[in-house]
């Protein structure tokens, strides 16, 4: 073993002892790391490393720094954690290639994201694409690959070369092609450990189905980090507030009929998705080969169940966002809408809770500017009253070119001849620009 000063290095017997501190010290300054540090990386680093020069060793790391499109002290944390690289930094560079390609994102910026998940270069791409398609199963991501085609052109080409033929992998290839964030968040968890936190969570949600987890899961990948009891909580919040007052057993016959749609990174709320989702639920659970959990069977299980069960997959979304809140924070939004919504069933102002894309202060504000545009018309006032979830939603979250376009249409009398939603809401900018060919006028005078 090389000595030096009495120090074992693991690097076998050194050359004269100032040769050996003057290549330890080159060392130190190219990775900016202490003796001691320098001495531990070695003692795990590959042999081969100690036949380096000190001109090989920063060749490599320079080499490094501008594959990866990283600072040198990324790559220095990149080799600290996983010294076997200096030995095999082409693994790191195949790595970044095949995030790159299967996220179809710039490669600097999966670079800069993979900063946090270093450990992510340092798996081979044969690693990288197993673990793809194994997210692909596990997260039921099955029907993204038929919706690739609609995605940006060429994705075909890039699924079909990540995925090599492998439906699983070419499923969560088309996934990552329309959610990167969460693929991206997704790809830095071992399949093994997906697999196990799948069945915690559906267990802390009372049994809940397979399908609606992992619609979870790919919604907020943060969500499998959450502790069950936590996970629980929270969820308690939201599946108590939609049922309050309901007899157990009614709602539990209720439920009978009652499924969740999931398909991956779906947005659509209508029957057919409804439809999908008693199909799949009619299969048997997929979270890895274990068996789904049924929960405890008790009221609040039933009650978490009955939930996952009743939402469609944009509520599903909402709800795995609402999942990242505080007890506390559900309870004031609930408690806001309860008064805003007094008419509204309980699971109605769930539903638009979880359907909602700005925050409480924000629904107040466009809470009282519809209550102003709609006061005195019957018409608006009707349609408000019946609206359903997703609209309202819709309008409490409306944007400020919604917003004045409300203000427009009441201002100039025409709430009798066009309908809230339609106005405000579905009527692209070209079309109503030509159906209302004074909205612009009137706001350069400062409508």
């Amino acid at each position: 073993m090389w000595r030096h000063g009495g120090v074992r290095t693991g690097c076998g017997v050194s050359s004269p002892a100032a040769a050996a501190d003057a290549k330890l010290a080159a060392f130190e300054a190219s990775l900016g790391v202490s003796r001691t540090a320098l001495l531990h990386l070695l003692e795990r680093a590959p042999p081969q490393v100690c036949s380096f020069s000190a001109e090989a060793l920063e060749l490599t790391l320079s080499s490094l720094e501008a594959a990866l499109g990283v600072d040198r002290g990324v790559v220095v944390a990149l080799v600290r954690a996983h010294p076997h690289v200096l030995t095999a930094p082409h693994e790191p560079v195949g790595a970044l290639r095949f995030v790159t390609q299967l996220l179809r994102l710039p490669t600097a910026m999966v670079s800069a994201n993979l900063r946090t998940r270093l450990h992510v270069l340092a798996l081979t791409e044969a690693q990288l694409r197993a673990r793809a398609a194994a997210l692909g199963r596990l997260l039921q991501c099955g029907g993204a690959a038929a919706t690739a085609a609609a995605g940006p052109a060429g994705s075909s080409a890039s699924i079909s070369s990540v995925g090599e033929e492998d439906p699983d992998a070419a499923a969560f290839a088309a996934f990552a092609a329309r959610h990167p964030g969460q693929a991206l968040a997704l790809i830095a968890h071992d399949a093994d450990a997906v697999a196990e936190r799948l069945v915690s969570c559906a267990a802390a949600l009372g049994g809940a189905p397979a399908e609606s987890v992992a619609a979870l899961a790919r919604a907020r990948p943060l969500v499998l980090e959450l502790s069950p009891v936590v996970l629980r909580s929270r969820a308690a919040v939201l599946a108590e507030a939609a049922f309050v007052g309901e007899e157990e057993a009614g709602a539990e016959a209720s439920t009978s009929g009652s499924t969740g749609g999931s398909g991956c990174g779906s947005r659509s709320g209508s029957s057919p998705d409804a439809a999908a989702g008693a199909t799949s639920a009619a299969a048997p659970p997929r979270l890895g080969q274990q068996q789904q959990p049924r929960g405890d069977d008790n009221p609040a299980a039933r009650r978490l169940r009955r939930l996952l069960a009743t939402l469609d997959p944009t509520e599903l979304e909402g709800l795995s966002d609402r999942l990242l809140l505080a007890p506390h924070s559900l309870e004031l939004w609930l408690q806001q809408l309860r008064g805003l919504l007094p008419r509204r069933a309980p699971l109605d102002q769930v539903r638009v809770l979880l359907r909602l894309r700005v925050r409480p202060p924000e629904v107040l504000v466009r809470w009282q500017a519809l209550q102003l545009a709609a006061r005195g018309s019957e018409e608006w006032g009707g349609e408000m009253e019946r609206a359903s979830a997703a609209d309202l939603a819709d309008l409490l979250s409306a944007d400020h070119e919604a917003l004045a376009r409300i203000r427009y249409l009441a201002a100039t009398n025409r709430r009798a001849s066009t309908p809230l939603v339609r106005g405000a809401l579905r009527l692209d900018r070209h079309a109503f620009a030509a159906e209302f060919p004074g909205f612009h006028s009137w706001l350069q005078l400062g409508g």
